[in-house]
């Protein structure tokens, strides 16, 4: 373990130092330095990435930018609602009917790319630099670069500003002689390129849209170009130094809207503002986003893989959250991320699999918000897809396929019905659970999982009545998941005050019909292997990694060169895995006569009784430590020292029963504390305590008490190298000098 992970007020803490009882608790959560802790996960390239596919990321959920150096800085632009649909032409009052069959090519549809920018300059400050850095802040979600080169040097810093949703590039550099510098802004496709006094830019129309990008500067005269019908420019007099800001905006708006208008309204708003302020609300923004969750993870001296691993889990949060603030819900196969025109492995179609992959970390890490262009993709498609089941099918409720469109539309290879709408609905709830909103449940979850359900039940009763299954032909996964679709709908309706007794009372007898309950976790089929062997854990992940070709930037690319966001998605999963998992008490082995009755009361939301299972698959010789949510509005802050659980502590948003596997063991004497008050002295094996809405509990063992440990706070150096472990690498490593 490294030293420069910890500090006191006083010295460096070392692990010698740990082991003798230094807990990072404040009395609320734990401590940290979130600053200085993340700049060690800066990712750091110091060779130039020459090529695309080593491009590095910026986004704000709408915008997104990739950014590398042949030579000249190239910027390939993404707006998340660039669809070119093969839509039939409409007039613009003319309304698309939703559900109609428009074109079942799934290769006709498509998402665009805005266009590329890129600063030239003669000669170049780019081309064989003597020294080269480009870094990347998870932090401020900020990009920036420093080069030196025989004809001078140069510094860039880039962000797409999260309050604004433009990109903003901030540029200087210092030569011996004159240099020419050029601004251009590119397309590929066939498209209007314009350049007018001080602004260039592209205008083009879509199948039922039409989107504009505009470029302007500050701190520079410039005089607009255009080189061909493919290439607009600002050009920048001579001079041997330079310092000016670029703003790009990309609007999109319907064929009757005008985009030119709205990108110019925003360019304008931006420039108001300001780089210093735009930098500064970009900054408190990602700043308070990293506030909501933490995790470490230390193999000691001799396993740099878990620490590894908590590098790749700060940076593939970044990727998930800077590409997901847009109405629809993003692409998996790219997201805002391409740096090869517009091609995209796969056609820009939905996989139900691939986004409830996206969903399913999301809960436990504290960022419901990045879920939320998910949930309302669903919840806008939630009429169109019942209309389509009652006229298609004859059934009541609501059936997603599992390959859809942005209208709807199925590419299923077969009309095998999968359940997608049914489990991603199940994660909705399990999103809810995570973070109890009223909103989120009443007008999101319940309407949706109503409607997936009744489709489930009227389905699975057409089939019994055509061709009666016996329980062992039955899909015991889904009716394991109806199982718990019918007792979430019971709670949900009673508690919200829906009059539908009637219904109700059929849900009743459905539920008694499949069994009751039955044990069902929506995450089961979305983890790419299982994480039980915690000592078999680095080599299976390791090997998953490479499989999956895992890139100098972080992410997973196995095609191609985009970013496959559902495996990030994966990746989180994983590690969250091991240090927080939810449980049902049965599957523990535990009954009545083991624990305390209270623990068996009914679950938050009327589910079945579960306890919340801490470092459930952590490598015995890792020390970790973390701050994440569970189930019952809960945010959980822990230790562990190799294997050795330091404490527990509970902040309760809701109040309610909180139930936690005890990590010392059955036999092992617990303390819970509210504040400086002991609550219980309690052992066995469930843990079980009431809390109230807005409490924090402290679980410490009794013959460990943390007011024996020094209290210590987490922070961290700044990354100055690329990383590697095995045949994995972040980072890009200078090239070797003769």
């Amino acid at each position: 373990m490294s030293s420069n992970r910890f500090v006191t007020a006083t010295r460096p803490v070392t692990y010698p130092l740990l082991s003798e009882g230094a807990v990072a608790f404040n009395g609320s959560t734990i401590s940290v330095d979130h600053s200085s802790y993340m700049a060690q996960h800066d990712l750091v390239y110091h060779m130039m990435p020459t090529l695309s596919a080593l491009a590095m990321p910026l986004g704000d959920g709408d915008l997104g930018a990739m950014v590398w150096c042949p030579e000249k800085l190239t910027v390939q632009l993404q707006k998340a609602d660039l669809w070119d649909d093969p839509l039939p032409f409409l007039e613009p009052s003319t309304p698309l009917e939703p559900g109609e069959p428009i074109a079942t090519n799934a290769e006709s549809w498509r998402m665009l790319s805005a266009g590329q920018l890129a600063i030239d300059c003669t000669p170049s400050l780019f081309a064989e630099p003597v020294r080269y850095e480009q870094r990347l802040s998870p932090y401020s979600a900020t990009l920036h670069i420093t080069s030196d080169s025989p004809a001078g040097s140069c510094q860039v810093t880039a962000f797409v500003a999260a309050n604004t949703g433009v990109l903003v590039l901030r540029y200087q550099d210092q030569s011996l002689r004159n240099v020419q510098r050029r601004i251009e802004v590119s397309l590929w496709r066939q498209a209007h390129l314009f350049a007018l006094g001080e602004t260039i830019g592209i205008l083009q129309a879509l199948a039922d849209r039409r989107y504009a990008l505009m470029a302007r500067v500050q701190g520079r005269e410039v005089k607009a170009g255009m080189r061909d019908s493919h290439h607009v420019y600002l050009e920048i007099a001579p001079s041997r130094s330079c310092d000016f800001t670029l703003y790009v905006a990309v609007a999109t708006v319907p064929r009757n809207g005008d985009p030119v208008s709205a990108a110019r309204a925003q360019l304008q708003s931006a420039m108001a503002k300001g780089y210093d302020t735009l930098l500064r609300e970009h900054r408190q923004h990602w700043a308070a986003f990293w506030q909501k969750s933490f995790l470490r993870l230390d193999g000691g001296e001799y396993d740099p893989f878990a620490a590894y691993l908590e590098n790749l889990w700060y940076l593939n949060l970044y990727y998930l959250a800077a590409c997901a603030r847009s109405a629809d819900a993003p692409l998996p196969n790219g997201a805002l991320w391409l740096s090869q025109q517009d091609k995209r492995p796969h056609p820009a179609l939905y996989s139900g699999t691939a986004l409830r992959t996206l969903l399913a970390p999301l809960p436990v890490a504290n960022h419901p918000e990045i879920g939320v262009p998910i949930v309302e993709t669903y919840h806008r498609l939630l009429p169109t897809m019942a209309a389509k089941t009652s006229r298609d099918m004859g059934l009541g409720g609501a059936y997603f396929p599992e390959r859809f469109n942005r209208l709807g539309q199925s590419f299923d290879a077969s009309c095998t019905t999968h359940n997608n709408g049914l489990y991603t609905a199940l994660l909705l709830w399990q999103l809810w659970r995570h973070a109890p909103d009223p909103f989120l449940l009443k007008e999101r979850v319940y309407p949706l999982l109503r409607a997936c359900t009744q489709f489930t039940l009227e389905q699975r009763e057409a089939m019994r009545s055509n061709n009666p299954l016996s329980d062992a032909q039955e899909d015991f996964r889904e009716r394991a998941a109806l199982s718990r679709a019918l007792r979430a709908l019971l709670w949900m309706s009673t508690t919200l005050d829906i009059g539908e007794e009637e219904t109700r009372a059929q849900w009743r007898r459905a539920l008694q019909e499949l069994g009751g309950d039955m044990p069902f976790d929506p995450l089961q089929d979305l983890l790419p292997f299982s994480c039980q062997n915690a000592e078999q854990l680095s080599l299976q992940l390791r090997q998953w990694l490479q499989e999956r070709h895992q890139t100098p930037q972080g992410w997973l690319a196995p095609e191609m060169h985009v970013p496959q966001l559902d495996y990030s998605a994966q990746l989180l999963l994983i590690i969250q895995s091991l240090l927080l998992r939810e449980e049902s008490l049965p599957s523990l082995a535990l009954t009545r006569s083991d624990i305390n009755p209270i623990a068996w009361e009914e679950g938050f939301g009327g589910e079945v009784p579960t306890a919340i299972h801490l470092f459930p698959s952590l490598p015995s010789h890792w020390s970790a430590a973390f701050t994440l949510a569970a189930p019952g509005g809960f945010r959980v802050s822990a230790e562990v020292l190799e294997g050795k659980v330091r404490y527990i502590a509970v902040r309760s948003l809701v109040g309610g029963l909180c139930r936690l596997v005890n990590p010392w063991g059955a036999g092992a004497t617990v303390r819970i504390l509210d504040g400086r008050q002991t609550l219980a002295e309690v052992s066995g094996p469930i843990l079980a305590f009431e809390t109230v809405a807005g409490g924090t509990y402290l679980i410490e063992r009794s013959d460990f008490p943390l007011s024996r440990a020094v209290r210590i706070r987490f922070h961290g150096r700044r990354n100055e190298a690329c990383k590697t472990v095995g045949r994995l690498l972040l980072g890009l490593p200078a090239l070797p000098t003769s």
